[in-house]
């Protein structure tokens, strides 16, 4: 069951490119939180 808030955010142009881990944005639909999730939802 994939997490619910994956792939549940809002694109934000010039957002720099990277989530705060550093990993790069975004992989389809942006993740809602500080960083974005595996593909898939999957850890």
């Amino acid at each position: 069951m994939p997490a619910p808030l994956i792939g549940t955010g809002t694109v934000i142009p010039d957002n720099g490119g990277r989530d705060y881990r550093g990993a790069p944005l975004y992989r389809g639909r942006p993740d809602t939180g500080a960083v974005e999730g595996p593909p898939g939802g999957r850890a």
